[in-house]
């Protein structure tokens, strides 16, 4: 009697199949129309006619009732209360179909909540007592503020990772390199077991599959799909972290590096993605700034407002709209009869925020001071990318979507022209722009330290300006004035 699969059970048998890997896997489902269980069925002559299909594969899939027993597969879940997830599954990573070869589905122990933002953490196996207690924090910090904490449930940072979440009562979400029935390293099984019951395990592989080289290659690609951010703790040159990093850069990811001591090996390899355009971490806000930029804040390319027919105001009032959406007050353009940008009267004595009424009168000799004091890091910074290239690392393609020309909306201040700023430009706008006169490389919370301002406020008003295209971000988080050199 013919077997009748389910879509479902179907994604199953492929997954589990041996010589099948996910790309092939994906690339039969698309000749077959999306469904797994014609490929099953399917004419082993028909199938070699797939890229990568041979008569090995085309035979493993004829007889796959010899290769994969469906019925102990099945059982083999349900006795260790996991599930088989598809990628259609609701509970599937979203992250992770967006990768070029996604598993057709996971194996999932415990429950996994989609909807969570991941942040993935990783590092040296042999690591430090400072590493150990950095990705610690960091996990505690992450899970705190709302985000699973992804990790592979290595030796090293991805336990301490973990452990972190786990004592804040926060999410994590361990992805492993076997079976999900077997235990590795052996000395995890008590923290398996707690990941199960208040986190998630997550596997690719099917029942009884050891650990090997080829398996944790393949578990780092989906660490790094998964999630919205990675950070590497520590990791040699050569570490698998690194690997984890590159996926995620070639993800479109943001990657993050914590630095070390410049002797200690297991940190060579965050200076070394660190110098090829990963984002410097000191702090989980560093993280927080990244991924509320990249999810909240950032938009999309601006047409020039004559390809597109609309009048200055409603640009502005798109803005508006954004800001209104994450919280953050609209900044109100400059009334009608209000000091302009030139009068004396328009910064030095305009209150910054009403909640720091200590700061209303602060001269713009300090500003310009404070310009002035980060003048030689920005030219050692443009002589540095002069002659290493600026379109290099994880972040290049940040770089290029702020251009000169992304962004830039008629009559507005183009400060690498020399032009004077847009009629309608706040006290607020005017007083960040005199923050980066000079050349001066500004972060967020310099700029709302320097103005007395949340770094909320600080954000708001410099995406505004960014938007405009007075500001460009830099591929280490940092903004600074347009000018002729981008």
């Amino acid at each position: 009697m013919e077997t009748v699969l389910s879509r479902s059970q179907a994604l199953l048998v492929l997954n589990a199949l041996p010589h099948l890997g996910p790309i092939t896997a994906n690339r039969l489902l698309e000749a077959c129309g999306g469904d797994p269980v014609a490929v099953l069925l399917a004419d082993p002559a028909a199938l070699r006619a797939v890229r990568g299909v041979g008569p090995v594969i085309a035979d493993t899939l004829a007889a796959w009732k010899t290769h994969v027993d469906l019925a102990a597969e099945e059982r083999g879940l349900r006795e260790r209360g996991a599930a088989f997830l598809p990628v259609e599954d609701v509970s599937y990573p979203p992250l992770l179909r967006e990768i070029h070869d996604p598993p057709i589905g996971l194996y999932c122990r415990g429950r996994f909540a989609p909807a969570t933002t991941c942040v993935a953490i990783v590092g040296s196996r042999r690591t430090t007592q400072y590493g150990l207690a950095t990705a610690r924090r960091l996990g505690g910090e992450l899970a705190q503020r709302g985000f699973c904490v992804v990790s592979g449930l290595a030796r090293g940072i991805d336990t301490a990772a973990h452990e972190g979440a786990l004592e804040a009562g926060g999410r994590t979400a361990a992805v492993l390199g076997t079976g999900i029935d077997l235990v590795y390293p052996p000395e995890n099984r008590a923290l398996t077991e707690r990941i199960a019951r208040e986190g998630a395990l997550l596997s690719e592989f099917r029942l009884g599959r050891p650990a090997d080289r080829q398996s944790f290659a393949m578990r780092n690609r989906i660490v790094a799909g998964m999630s919205a951010a990675i950070v590497v703790v520590e990791s040699d040159i050569d570490g698998g972290s690194m690997i984890t990093a590159r996926f995620a850069a070639e993800q479109g990811r943001v990657v993050l590096a914590v630095p070390g001591r410049i002797d200690q090996p297991t940190s060579a390899g965050c200076h070394q993605l660190i110098r090829d355009g990963a984002v410097l971490l000191t702090s989980v806000e560093d993280v927080v700034d990244e991924l509320s930029y990249l999810s909240g804040l950032r938009p999309g390319r601006i047409p020039d407002n004559a390809a597109r027919g609309v009048v200055r105001g409603e640009a502005v009032e798109s803005c508006d709209t954004i800001f209104t959406a994450v919280g953050v007050e609209p900044t109100e353009s400059a009334p009608a009869g209000a000091a302009s940008h030139d009068d004396p009267r328009s910064i030095e004595h305009t209150p910054y925020d009403q909640g720091h009424p200590h700061d209303a009168g602060q001269p713009r000799a300090d500003h310009d001071r404070r310009a002035e004091g980060r003048s030689v890091e920005t030219r050692h910074d443009r002589d540095h990318e002069a002659s290493h290239g600026e379109e290099h690392g994880p972040h290049a393609e940040h770089r290029r979507s702020h251009a000169p020309g992304h962004g830039q909306r008629d009559g507005s201040r183009d400060p690498g022209a020399g032009g004077a700023l847009a009629p309608e430009a706040s006290p607020a706008e005017a007083a960040v722009l005199e923050l980066f006169r000079g050349g001066a490389i500004l972060a967020t919370e310099d700029v709302a330290l320097g103005l007395g301002w949340s770094a909320k406020r600080a954000m708001a008003v410099i995406l505004r300006l960014e938007l405009r295209g007075c500001l460009v971000k830099r591929t280490d988080g940092r903004h600074e004035e347009k000018s002729r050199g981008w």
